[in-house]
């Protein structure tokens, strides 16, 4: 059984690291764009309006996942 919780303690680590490198990587592509800093701006405020859309559409389930 303690391999089986081993393994679950490195995978989450694996995990996390792996989405925020996204996140991050995505961020830096979109800065890095060839546009305005108007047109920048725009895209990042509709990025952020759909998280803060797809978090509120999923209240009960980020609380799970953030317990685990």
């Amino acid at each position: 059984m303690e391999g089986k919780f081993e393994r679950r303690s490195t995978l989450r680590p694996l995990v996390m690291g792996l989405a925020a490198g996204a996140v991050i990587g995505g961020l830096v592509g979109l800065l890095l764009a060839p546009r305005t800093g108007k047109e920048t701006r725009q895209k990042l405020g509709n990025i952020a309006y759909k998280v803060r859309e797809r978090i509120a559409g999923h209240p009960v389930e980020i609380h799970s996942i953030s317990k685990n």
